[in-house]
């Protein structure tokens, strides 16, 4: 999921770049960045030393409710009592955050993170970069806050409003560790969901399994993960590759414009993905699609875009590859910070005679965000997203549900929220309250990343909606297993039903190509599962 980012003047340096402002959307759990330590933003800290957020986007004890800007159920801070609680199969009894009523056990069925007025919800996703106030989930977060909004001024579930605690995991192992135990073993939510970073989510999904409370994320290695007890909210980073893997088996060849495909892989040095990166080049190598044997130089690893200043060493074991013609189909499997790095440095190369094509599938990559970070040195590059474009002026079947399931919901919903008024425990309003417009100008400024929080909230919302009025974790389970073809999402459907697999979600892909004014194009009629 992206992070809001304005176009790129012209020569403007992806380094500063990075420096000021970093990118990464999901739907689809993008690669991981880690940081450094570093000096915390002096209103964060001051914040923080008179005792930080209640991180609740509703219920937070003040008279005004931070996620609608409406007058909250519950002004004076105290959560409403519990309707039950905690039984056999991984609840715990016991109190909650503080302020709230203790829990009473009930064997059999685990109801901990319900309430009589509302469903406590769980999430965590990069509100800084290690504490520094880069928002690198902004456009996901702030696109789920207003679903959210609209969900709860629509009367919630079932008479229940949802209240969410967003946990900032601060896109590194620490903080994913900390939010972590924040969540199980402090917070107590009913259910808890990732946005991106790969470490951070498995790291979570983790402690959530161990406490038996269902987690749900987007992107992770499909086999390594496949018995973690993670639900796939979008598709995993196998079935991306694997698409992108037919694509260039079908289109390859005209794309780069020579008889051959020499490809070449740029990937995250991570156990979670370089795994992924091996069996996407068997599947080409196997498939007879590119040249063979595929040359190792030309599928480098890299380090943390904190941690790596130039990319100069791989960058010139690509150009060298197969015998010295060089690799000329480049796909990155890491984050869209360091291929805008590496794009940067490639740009000599052209007058060398070198200028390979690249292309992706997904991993942060498909977005308006993602192109601003290329400096457009990706007009007419091509790639495969989760999701239709977001908009008409790329894709004239945005809005048309049999072509591009429900971006038509997800603009909707945005452009009629209105202003909402947002605090500090939302995330992201710098130690204060902030406004945010919900129309149709912002829609078209940050719902490419924005209609992620779509998928985010409407992937759990359907199985607490199937629960009826007396929820539990274990019909939540239960309805989530049950999804058959379910497809009030942005991406393809989804259907866990008769698979032991809940890693694997949509199926579906949509081709994009970028444009010179910073946006996609969308060369599919809508989203398709072949080419």
């Amino acid at each position: 999921m992206i992070s809001r980012l304005r176009p790129l003047a012209s020569g403007a340096n992806p380094y500063l770049l990075a420096a000021i402002t970093s990118a990464l959307i999901v739907l689809l759990g993008g690669a991981v960045l880690g940081a450094r330590n570093t000096a915390r933003d002096p209103s964060r800290a001051a914040y923080e030393r008179r005792g930080g957020p209640d991180r609740s986007l509703a219920g937070a004890p003040e008279a005004v409710d931070p996620l609608t800007g409406e007058v909250a159920p519950d002004a004076n801070g105290a959560a409403s009592a519990p309707t039950a609680t905690s039984g056999p199969g991984g609840g715990r009894s016991g109190t909650g955050p503080a302020g709230s009523v203790p829990a009473q056990s009930q064997p059999g069925a685990t109801r901990e993170g319900i309430f009589s007025d509302h469903i406590r919800v769980g999430v965590h996703a990069p509100i800084t970069f290690d504490g520094q106030p880069l928002n690198l989930a902004d456009d996901p977060i702030t696109g789920f806050k207003g679903y959210v909004t609209h969900l709860n001024r629509s009367g919630g579930v079932h008479g229940r409003k949802i209240r969410v605690f967003l946990e900032d995991d601060r896109y590194t192992t620490g903080g994913g560790r900390q939010v972590a135990d924040k969540l199980v073993k402090e917070i107590k939510p009913f259910i808890i969901s990732g946005t991106l970073g790969v470490d951070q989510i498995y790291l979570v999904a983790k402690s959530a399994g161990d406490a038996g409370i269902p987690y749900m994320a987007v992107g992770g290695p499909e086999p390594e993960w496949r018995t973690m007890g993670m639900f796939q909210l979008g598709s995993s980073y196998d079935q991306y590759v694997g698409k992108l893997a037919d694509w260039i088996c079908k289109n390859g060849k005209a794309y780069v414009g020579e008889n051959e495909v020499r490809i070449g892989t740029t990937t995250l040095d991570s156990p979670y993905i370089l795994p992924v990166r091996d069996r996407f080049l068997d599947r080409l190598a196997k498939g007879g699609c590119v040249v063979t044997p595929i040359d190792p130089n030309a599928n480098d690893k890299i380090i943390k875009p904190t941690e790596q200043n130039t990319y100069q060493g791989q960058l010139l074991k690509l150009r060298n590859s197969y015998g010295g013609k060089g690799a000329n189909l480049v796909v990155p499997l890491q984050d869209p910070i360091s291929t805008a790095r590496q794009v940067a440095e490639l740009k000599p190369y052209k007058g060398q005679g070198y200028s390979p094509k690249w292309t992706f599938s997904n991993f942060a990559h498909d977005s308006d965000t993602a192109l601003a970070l290329m400096a457009g040195e990706w007009t007419g590059v091509r790639g495969l997203s989760g999701g239709c474009y977001y908009h008409p002026n790329g894709n004239p079947n945005a809005y048309n549900p049999a072509q591009c399931a429900r971006i038509d919901i997800a603009h909707d919903q945005w452009v009629n929220l209105g202003q909402v008024t947002f605090d500090e425990n939302a995330g992201g309003c710098g130690g204060g309250r902030c406004n945010y417009n919900y129309n149709e100008s912002t829609w078209t400024e940050d719902g490419s990343g924005g209609a992620a929080g779509y998928q985010l909230l409407y992937f759990w919302h359907g199985a607490l909606n199937a629960m009826g009025p007396d929820p539990t974790r274990e019909k939540f389970v239960a309805a989530l297993r049950a999804y058959d073809n379910y497809s009030n999402l942005v991406t393809g459907p989804i259907t866990f039903k008769g698979s032991g697999n809940v890693m694997r979600g949509a199926d579906k892909v949509a081709l994009l190509e970028g444009q010179s004014n910073l946006k996609f194009k969308q060369i599919t009629p809508g989203l398709v599962d072949q080419f």
